[in-house]
């Protein structure tokens, strides 16, 4: 758990769940220049001026910032300009009208801010406004539209705030206006279009809203809008360019980064979303953005991506014009292919208009070791970057490792009219398994279950089963062979990494290729509790293991060990006294914990109070011969 305003973020360790062949992936982004002596932020305000970019304050690994950046996009090179005058800040915002930029409010050192300040960039200076006479707040929303700024909603440390402010820049002053009628939220989204001023999706308590809302200026009234298509989301960034507005990116519901860093298009002419070129990478938290002529560039913020760092330095462009008048392209496969389906299954292929809004005529082949196999014709409207599933046909799917989706008309780029769908790599598992779960300090929002492939629950436990810091065995057996998946949940989204100084849990399923011996175990599916997350899921393959493996079967247990779990001391006793033996410990990874020599004895105690918490195997070799044992220290 975290409160959000604080700078607390979680890099994620490794990858550990696997996901079906999605649809597009950073089409048409390009890299363009980090910003200089490697300033990495997130929440700073991003702005363009007279075909220049510009990057000002924002929460840095060191504390607030007042840095200002200008960036120059023929020569694609940024520079340092003065340090923003007023107080160092993150969590802030601003807009522009007029050729000037606004921009106001945040977490400062000495708490929220309700300040305003204008940056006029012939003079490069900053001038002090009117401050709001308003709650101090930060992360609210900000659109500067008409000679006004719009302002509102957001947070501070009494909570979100559902208030809604005019700035009259004529006259440097503010009036209050009609509060949003929706929960109170920070860090939304908001943008301005003819006339309008639109706002919606953001954070408040366990909540991250989809929902989407309209205030029209001339009426001082609201209207709920179309809800966003997707899951909601928080903290990305925004603008509006040629009538349609953009949200890009942000944190999902889950207060965590998406594995797509999804671009949104609203045209307030019918109301409607519609998802755009995804940028590279998975999303970011608090990234900051401005657009020059037509194309946007993205940068900062922070990500769990296992590919980069906590704080990303990488930037991206994207042209919101397309550069090519006619271009399709075949964005994805919309299905999965794991070999667990029986007979035929729909192969949908994803098309994309990346060229000129118009009719589109083309025929879709489906290619299996260079066969056409389906074919079928599609023609229809798309709007730029607009997208449509092509349903071909069915077809079995169970033994292929992989085909090809292919549009067979020639266009402006060939390099896109392919796409290749690779099988899913399934782990395996045998059908005796272990799950081992160690929780953090709020083991009530853990849960997990392992689903057979058509959706049945084997065997799991619901979010409040479990105590905090404890440790956990539990015996699994699969009833046969086939396709299951394990999913790993936390109720408030932030994983079990232990926050605010408690250790972070983990969770682990574990087979074993001989029932009953632990030395025969390997992982199917592990979480560190490196990272953050509302739910995990990773299907796998069961299958029965080599009947002649059963041979190597240890003896009947003549001893025992208690207590397991184990704290402080782990016990070991036989029913008759050993002559002569060798008692060794090892840890999950296999390495010596401890090792001790017994003669004529039938007890010994092992101290365990500088162990980790984890999964142990005690092995007794003796002239009874070989017993093994698994235990959890806690």
């Amino acid at each position: 758990m975290y409160f959000c305003p604080m700078p607390h973020r979680f890099a994620l360790l490794s990858l550990l769940c696997c996901v079906g062949l999605s649809a597009f992936h950073a089409q048409s982004w390009e890299p363009f220049a980090s910003v200089p002596s490697g300033f990495v932020s997130d929440h700073s305000f991003g702005f363009a001026l007279n075909g220049a970019g510009y990057l000002v304050a924002g929460q840095t690994p060191d504390g607030f910032s007042d840095n200002m950046f200008k960036y120059d996009p023929v020569t694609d090179t940024w520079s340092t300009l003065p340090d923003f005058p007023g107080p160092a800040r993150g969590y802030t915002i601003g807009d522009t009208w007029s050729g000037e930029a606004w921009m106001g409010f945040g977490l400062g050192n000495d708490g929220p801010l309700n300040d305003l300040w204008k940056y006029d960039p012939a003079t490069t200076s900053w001038t002090e406004m009117a401050s709001c006479p308003c709650e101090a707040r930060y992360h609210p929303a900000f659109v500067a539209m008409d000679g006004h700024i719009y302002m509102g909603l957001g947070s501070n440390y009494s909570g979100d705030l559902g208030d809604w402010w005019d700035y009259d820049m004529a006259t440097n002053s503010w009036s209050q206006k009609p509060d949003l009628p929706a929960s109170p939220r920070h860090h939304p989204y908001q943008f301005g279009l003819d006339g309008l001023v639109y706002t919606g999706f953001g954070h408040s308590g366990e909540d991250i809203f989809n929902t989407w809302y309209a205030y029209d200026p001339s009426a001082e009234s609201w209207s709920e809008m179309a809800e966003l298509p997707g899951q909601g989301r928080v903290a990305g960034t925004q603008f509006s360019h040629n009538g349609l507005g953009f949200a890009l990116s942000g944190d999902g519901e889950s207060h965590s980064s998406m594995d797509e860093g999804e671009f949104w298009a609203y045209d307030p002419a019918s109301d409607a979303w519609s998802q755009w070129p995804s940028h590279p990478g998975w999303s970011r938290w608090a990234p900051a953005s401005f657009v020059i002529e037509d194309v946007v560039y993205f940068m900062q913020g922070t990500t769990t991506d296992p590919s980069s760092d906590l704080y990303v330095s990488t930037n991206f462009k994207f042209s919101l014009v397309p550069t090519a008048a006619n271009d399709v392209s075949v964005d994805g496969y919309l299905g999965e292919l794991d070999g667990c389906g029986d007979g035929s299954q729909p192969i949908v292929a994803q098309i994309r208009n990346c060229g000129a809004p118009g009719f589109i005529d083309i025929n879709l082949s489906m290619i299996v070791d260079g066969n056409e196999v389906l074919s079928q014709p599609w023609s229809g409207t798309l709007a730029s970057y607009e997208t449509a599933g092509v349903v071909l046909g069915s077809y079995d799917t169970s033994d292929l490792e992989s085909f090809d989706l292919v549009i067979n008309e020639v266009d402006e780029n060939l390099e896109n009219n392919a796409f290749n769908v690779e099988a899913l790599d399934l782990n395996e598992a045998y059908l005796t398994c272990t799950v081992t779960l160690i929780t953090d300090a709020w083991g009530e929002e853990t849960g997990w279950a392992i689903l057979d492939q058509e959706g049945n629950e084997i065997i799991g436990a619901p979010a409040g089963t479990y105590a905090s810091n404890q440790s956990y065995s539990i015996d699994v057996t699969l009833p046969a062979e086939g396709c299951y998946e394990v999913i790993l949940t936390d109720t408030y989204g932030d994983g079990m990494v232990g926050n605010f100084g408690s250790g972070p849990g983990s969770f682990a399923l574990t087979s074993f290729e001989i029932p009953g011996n632990p030395f025969t175990d390997f992982p199917v599916f592990e979480y560190d509790g490196g990272f953050e997350f509302s739910e995990l899921r990773q299907p796998f393959r069961a299958v029965i293991a080599d009947v002649n493996a059963v041979a190597d079967l240890p003896s009947p247990l003549r001893g025992r060990v208690y207590p397991n779990p184990v704290q402080n001391v782990l016990t070991l006793e036989w029913k008759e006294a050993l002559m002569t033996g060798v008692i060794e410990v090892f840890n999950a990874w296999g390495q010596p914990c401890s090792k001790d020599a017994v003669v004529h004895q039938n007890r010994l105690d092992i101290p365990t109070e500088s162990w980790l918490p984890g999964v142990y195997l005690v092995r007794s070799q003796s002239n009874f011969g070989t017993e093994t044992w698994r235990i959890l220290k806690r």
